[in-house]
C-alpha cells in the first residue's frame, strides 16, 4: 500500500499555525496583532516521485501582501529544511528551504534570455537538485536560497512582500545583462504571482528572481568592515568601487535614458518632507537639530544647475556589492521600505554615492562594535575620510566635485541619513545612533577651504 499524500489544513487553520513562526520573521511587516488572511494560493507539481505537496500562499496583512511558499509533508523536516511547525501527523516547511519548493519553482519558472542552454536541459529531466538549498543569513525583507543545477551553483531570491507592477531589479538587472555589463549577474530566471487586491483588481507582482552565484566573493560590508577593523587604508578600493558605480550609471542611462533635472523647489520638498516623516517618528530627533537640518535643504531653491534625472541603483551600499575577481553589483530592488513606483521614478546619481558614503560610516561603526569601541567620532574618523576621498576620485575620475555637487550630495545624505533613523527605529534601535550621529554631524560640518577636501560630510 502506498503512503498516503500530505494533507492541507483549511484556511483559517492555515494562519492560526503558521502566526507564530510569521512573527519571528524579521520579513513579516505585520504586527502580533494584525488580521491575517489567505486570498490565493496555488499548487506546485513536485518532478519526481514525492508524497510532499507543494504551494505557495499569497497573505493579506495590514501592512501589504506577503508571499508564503510551503511544503506539507509527513517527513519531520530538518531546521536546515525551514521545519515551522507539526500540526496532527502532517508537518509544515518553508518553501524557500525545502527541496520539494526549490525544484517545483525552476520547473515552472520563466527562463530570461540570459539563461544558460544547460539550464533549458535540465527542465527536461524530472530529478532533484543533487545539493540541498541553504537559506543565507541576514535577510531582511526577503529570502536569498544557494543551491546547485547540474553542479552550477544558483542563488534565488524569494520576494516575501509583493510589490504590484514591474519590479525593478527584474528590470534594471535585465537592462545590464543585455548590455553586457561585467559587474552584475544577470537573471537568468523568474516567476510571477497574480493576487486579487482589497479593491477586488488583481496584480501582478514579481515572485522569485533566480541568477548564477558569483564563486569566491566576499559582500563590500564584509569587507570594508575588515579593512576598518585592521585599521587598513580603504582608499584603493574605495576608488575602484567609485569607478564601476560612474560605469553603472553611465550603463543605466544609456540603456533606459535620462529625464529633464529636477525643479530646485521640488527637491527641496522631497528632502523637507523625509525628514519631517522623521522627526514625526523618531523622538530622539529634536527640534532643534531639525532645525539646523532645514537650513541645511534650504539653499536649494536657489540652484541652478541640478543634473538631470535617470534611473539609479536606488539602493546603494556596500551590502548590495560583491568582490571577487572585480566588484559586481547585486540587488536592484531599491529601498524596501518605498512603493515600487517610487523605487522605478528616475532620480539624481548622487543619490546612489550618498547611500555609499553612508555606507561606510556604518562599516567603521561595526568594525569598532566588533571591539567594543563605538563611539560617536567614528563617522570623524580618518578612515571614514579616506574611503570617502577614495570612492568620490574613482567616481568623478579625478575631478573634484564643483561647490554645486558638493551641496547637493550633502543633503542628499541628509536624506539618505534620515530615511536610516526610521529604518533603524522601527527595525534596529542598537544601531540608531549611526544616522543620528551623522545628522549631527552634518550641521557641524564645515566645508574645508582648500583643494583637497577631507568630505567627510
Amino acid at each position: 500500500m502506498s503512503q498516503p499524500r500530505a494533507r492541507w489544513p483549511s484556511h483559517d487553520a492555515l494562519v492560526t499555525i503558521v502566526r507564530p513562526w510569521l512573527n519571528t520573521r524579521r520579513w513579516f511587516p505585520a504586527g502580533n496583532d494584525s488580521a491575517i488572511a489567505v486570498v490565493s494560493y496555488w499548487e506546485h507539481i513536485i518532478p519526481y516521485v514525492s508524497n510532499d505537496a507543494a504551494r505557495t500562499y499569497v497573505l493579506s496583512t495590514d501592512q501589504g501582501y506577503v508571499q508564503l511558499p510551503l511544503v506539507c509533508t509527513l517527513n519531520c523536516p530538518t531546521p536546515e529544511q525551514g521545519f515551522i511547525t507539526k500540526y496532527g501527523e502532517m508537518y509544515l516547511a518553508d518553501g524557500p528551504a525545502h527541496p520539494a519548493w526549490i525544484t517545483s519553482w525552476f520547473h515552472e519558472a520563466t527562463l530570461d534570455s540570459f539563461a544558460p542552454a544547460f539550464l533549458k536541459a535540465q527542465r527536461v529531466h524530472a530529478t532533484k537538485f543533487p545539493l540541498s538549498p541553504h537559506v543565507l543569513s541576514g535577510e531582511q525583507s526577503n529570502t536569498s536560497v544557494l543551491f546547485s543545477i547540474a553542479s552550477q551553483r544558483m542563488i534565488l531570491k524569494v520576494y516575501r512582500v509583493l510589490c504590484a507592477g514591474l519590479h525593478p531589479d527584474l528590470e534594471l538587472g535585465a537592462a545590464l545583462a543585455a548590455a553586457k555589463w561585467p559587474h552584475i549577474s544577470p537573471p537568468v530566471a523568474h516567476s510571477l504571482i497574480c493576487f486579487p487586491q482589497h479593491n477586488g483588481t488583481e496584480n501582478t507582482a514579481l515572485g522569485a528572481l533566480m541568477c548564477p552565484f558569483i564563486p569566491d566573493a566576499t559582500d563590500g560590508f564584509t569587507y570594508f568592515v575588515d579593512l576598518a577593523r585592521r585599521r587598513i587604508d580603504p582608499f584603493p578600493a574605495a576608488e575602484r568601487l567609485g569607478k564601476v558605480t560612474a560605469d553603472m550609471h553611465r550603463e543605466l542611462c544609456s540603456a533606459l535614458g535620462h529625464s529633464e533635472a529636477v525643479d530646485p523647489l521640488t527637491l527641496s520638498r522631497r528632502i523637507t518632507s523625509e525628514l519631517a516623516l522623521t522627526v514625526q517618528e523618531v523622538p530622539q530627533l529634536d527640534t532643534d537639530l531639525y532645525e539646523k537640518l532645514q537650513g541645511l535643504i534650504d539653499p536649494l531653491c536657489d540652484m541652478t544647475d541640478i543634473p538631470v534625472l535617470m534611473r539609479i541603483h536606488g539602493d546603494y551600499h556596500l551590502g548590495q556589492t560583491l568582490l571577487a575577481d572585480r566588484w559586481y553589483i547585486v540587488d536592484f530592488e531599491g529601498e524596501p521600505l518605498r512603493p515600487i513606483d517610487q523605487r522605478r521614478r528616475p532620480d539624481l546619481a548622487l543619490r546612489d554615492v550618498a547611500g555609499m558614503l553612508r555606507s561606510f560610516s556604518y562599516a567603521q561603526a561595526q568594525a569598532l562594535r566588533q571591539e567594543d569601541a563605538y563611539s560617536v567620532s567614528a563617522t570623524h574618523s580618518h578612515w571614514i575620510t579616506q574611503a570617502t576621498r577614495g570612492f568620490l576620485q574613482g567616481y568623478m575620475q579625478g575631478k573634484s566635485l564643483r561647490s554645486s555637487e558638493e551641496t547637493l550630495l550633502k543633503v542628499l545624505i541628509l536624506e539618505k541619513a534620515a530615511y536610516e533613523l526610521r529604518y533603524e527605529y522601527r527595525m534596529r534601535p542598537e544601531w540608531l545612533s549611526i544616522p543620528l550621529d551623522a545628522l549631527r554631524n552634518l550641521t557641524e560640518n564645515k566645508p574645508s577651504q582648500n583643494s583637497d577636501r577631507n568630505y567627510t560630510f
